[in-house]
């Protein structure tokens, strides 16, 4: 029953409502030190973000944590400001740490704002704060009490996982490899499907982090300390899947939100509005985004596959020419659809040299391209995509391993790696 398309369906409807909680999380947090459009704009660019919209159809923990960090995000600066009980900020770290364990680096935050905010720094409010976060742990993980040797030889696999072996097409160089390829990511990805846009909120994430931190510096470290930790640490391992950064994006938000504020109060009187405008423009090109991608995932579930005949009108408009490469079961399918022979800049023939390459990644893993050693595309290859036809469920760039029937045209250029690890082999 659990492999029934249905019981799928209602349990990514589920991962959809609790990730969802990552909007309300970013409202209250930006709304506690802010008006209620900064607030609202800060959740809309959450409700708004294609990488958290499709992640978040998935029956996977991370933009489940994501919903939870930012709800500690909310409660970490009601706390520091209030100098409350840290009861809260403990079981939601506990919560989020039970999602995914290293999560567990919400506790950096915690003990900061008791450092900053206990008089005396007594322990007693501090072990409270523990205590409620092992509690809702081990509540919302009952396995690392009850079946303690499996818990830590799960652990053991998944470190052994990220640290050591790799993932088949997400193995990357720890340290500056990985790390840049998240910055890139975060900052041409996260915030819009569309770079420009993607790359002006990054911009102003940065001015909205000047000014907290020439406002309240403490308060800014409380917010920059857990998704700097984050992206440290997963930065010290081999696989990269870039839905493990999804947590960063309560932080991102809030701060790109600040940084919109910032700007719209440093203009005179009514050219206050242009910011703001820019704001809400920026916000309905996203919104039409998602409509538009999940109009081609609806159109695809009814079984309509217009993508060969969007890549013949693309080839048909394309003016600068550049020479295609189509695997043969391609080459097939649009010389069914045309009755005729293949558009001049197109070739079928792998060894003939191509500026482009266009194919259906279903067709990868039947090792469609010479030279491909691994039956996969490496994923994490920013940038290669020329022209992408049918459903657009993922940002394909990121997870080539998808095999949705879709259609995407990439520089050939991405795939001379794989014909040079081939030739090495022979």
């Amino acid at each position: 029953a659990t492999r029934a398309p249905s019981f799928l369906l209602r349990m990514r409807m589920l991962f959809l409502c609790v990730s969802a909680l990552s909007i309300l999380g970013v409202f209250c947090a930006v709304h506690r030190s802010a008006g209620n459009w900064e607030a609202l704009f800060a959740a809309s660019l959450i409700a708004t973000s294609f990488e958290l919209a499709y992640h978040s159809r998935w029956v996977a923990p991370d933009a489940v944590l994501t919903g939870v960090v930012a709800l500690s995000l909310a409660a970490l600066l009601k706390s520091y400001r209030s100098g409350g009980s840290l009861v809260c900020l403990g079981l939601l770290a506990g919560i989020a740490t039970g999602t995914k364990y290293t999560a567990g680096l919400l506790l950096l935050p915690i003990l900061f704002v008791w450092w900053r905010t206990t008089p005396e720094r007594q322990p007693r409010r501090l072990l409270v704060g523990l205590a409620s976060f092992l509690g809702a742990f081990l509540v919302t993980t009952p396995g690392a009490l009850l079946q303690p040797v499996r818990f830590w030889r799960d652990v053991a696999f998944e470190r052994f996982h990220y640290g050591e072996a790799g993932h088949y097409g997400f193995t990357v160089e720890p340290g500056w490899e990985h790390l840049s390829l998240s910055l890139r990511w975060l900052s041409s990805d996260l915030g819009s499907h569309y770079t420009p846009l993607a790359l002006f909120i990054t911009f102003l994430a940065l001015i909205g982090a000047v000014s907290s931190w020439r406002r309240d510096r403490t308060e800014t470290v409380l917010i920059l300390i857990f998704p700097l930790a984050w992206l440290l640490f997963f930065s010290t391992q081999k696989v990269l899947f870039v839905r493990n950064l999804l947590p960063l994006a309560p932080s991102f938000a809030l701060l790109a939100a600040r940084g919109i504020s910032y700007i719209a109060q440093s203009f005179p009187g009514r050219a206050k509005a242009i910011p703001v405008a820019l704001g809400a423009g920026l916000l309905v090109a996203n919104a039409s985004w998602l409509y538009t991608a999940s109009d081609s995932i609806i159109r695809k579930n009814q079984g309509e596959d217009s993508s060969t005949s969007e890549l013949l009108s693309w080839l048909a408009t394309e003016r600068d020419e550049r020479s295609v490469f189509l695997p043969e079961a391609l080459a097939r399918e649009l010389y069914g659809e045309l009755g005729q022979q293949l558009p001049p800049s197109c070739t079928a023939d792998p060894n003939e040299k191509t500026e482009l390459a266009a194919f259906r990644p279903s067709e990868v893993a039947l090792n469609a391209f010479p030279g491909d050693p691994t039956g996969t595309l490496r994923s994490n290859l920013p940038g290669c995509v020329v022209a992408s036809f049918g459903p657009k469920e993922v940002n394909w760039e990121w997870y080539t391993t998808w095999r949705e029937p879709r259609i995407v045209v990439i520089e050939r250029a991405f795939l001379e790696p794989l014909q040079r690890s081939q030739a090495d082999k022979d």
